[in-house]
């Protein structure tokens, strides 16, 4: 016998209300597919679990959570509302090429970069950039991970090609395990303890590579390759679910794979391929990638929720080798270079979770 699922449609009078008859289970976020009852895929029968009746709204409730408000008879959602992204402090150094990790748009860490190379250091508060210790080696086209409190700084070239990793403990910058291959022009993705690094260049020879090394807090230990070898691509999420976004193969691509712990699938490819993207935001399955480079240098922005690529708002101005962390919720782009000079311009996006009415249309 199959599943039995429950048809709501007869409950929907027509102002657009609902009865509240067999309302009273709770619809688990991941049946909702999108802001319309049209979308549901299914009510599990298991009482329960269903449509929360309440007399008023919930104070605090979840993204993706849906109740019956019975004193209004409406059936209402959390949902993510458009994004849109605003002006924030300038960096202290205009630089591209840069290292940066955060987490939100008001905690963020910029570090290293093409100034030509350095190795300054700086930290946004969500109004303005202050300076804080060096790097102990400057370089530039490395990987980030971490935090602002616990970032790492993963390889590049400085000018020489370095397989350098250093550690930050909120003060100062620490020395730790080098890379076993030596790549510049890479992607991260984890903490501190726990980390990735994937693709790069390992230039001038032999090349473009696909090479995928595991952090583990003390050394680093190649686990399995990327599908295609790139660089210049996005990346971000945990050592055990990452993901990796566009880049330069050559040429410019949109492949996106994404790691589970063990190896690399490819999904859904990027709406427009580019290189030299502002590393990302979020994690494996949301994630928000902007900026690069399509052949010439683009605001564009799109966001991934684990099964397909949006183009959502764009930058305020096209940037390309900068620095991006933070949430899908709450994110940050710093520096970089338009086209014409390197800057320590930053923009802040936010994403609102709102309360919204379900209706019929």
């Amino acid at each position: 016998m199959g599943t039995i699922k429950q048809n709501r449609a007869n409950f929907i009078t027509s102002a657009g209300k609902l009865n509240t008859s067999g309302l009273a289970n709770d619809i688990p976020a991941s049946n909702i597919a999108t802001a319309s009852l049209n979308n549901v895929n299914a009510f599990p029968p298991v009482t329960g679990q269903g449509v929360k009746q309440v007399s008023s709204d919930p104070p605090s409730p979840d993204a993706g959570q849906v109740w019956f408000n019975t004193t209004s008879k409406v059936l209402k959602q959390y949902v993510l509302a458009a994004g849109s992204w605003a002006s924030g402090g300038t960096a202290n150094t205009a630089r591209n090429n840069l290292f940066g990790v955060g987490v939100s748009n008001s905690s963020a860490l910029i570090y290293g970069g093409e100034s030509p190379y350095t190795a300054a250091t700086e930290q946004y508060n969500g109004s303005s950039w202050t300076e804080v210790a060096d790097l102990n080696t400057a370089r530039q086209n490395g990987a980030s991970n971490g935090i602002t409190t616990a970032a790492v700084a993963v390889s590049g070239e400085g000018p020489n090609p370095r397989e350098i990793v250093e550690h930050w403990d909120g003060s100062s910058w620490t020395e730790v395990a080098d890379v076993n291959t030596q790549r510049q022009q890479g992607a991260g993705a984890g903490t501190q303890a726990a980390g990735l690094f994937f693709g790069g260049n390992s230039y001038p020879s032999p090349g473009i590579r696909n090479i995928n090394e595991s952090w583990n807090g003390s050394a680093w230990t190649e686990v399995g390759d990327m599908n295609t070898a790139k660089y210049l691509q996005g990346g971000g999420g945990t050592n055990t679910a990452a993901i990796s976004v566009g880049g330069d193969t050559p040429p410019v691509t949109a492949i996106t794979e994404v790691w589970d712990g063990t190896s690399w699938t490819e999904v859904a490819d990027l709406n427009t391929a580019r290189k030299n993207l502002s590393e990302g935001a979020g994690v494996y399955n949301d994630f928000l990638t902007m900026g690069g480079n399509t052949g010439s240098i683009t605001n564009i922005v799109e966001q991934w929720d684990g099964t397909s690529w949006t183009e959502v708002a764009d930058l305020a101005s096209n940037i390309q080798a900068g620095s991006s962390s933070g949430t899908t919720a709450s994110a940050i782009q710093a520096a970089g270079y338009n086209g014409s000079a390197r800057v320590g311009t930053t923009q802040e996006w936010t994403q609102a979770v709102v309360v919204q009415t379900i209706t019929t249309s």
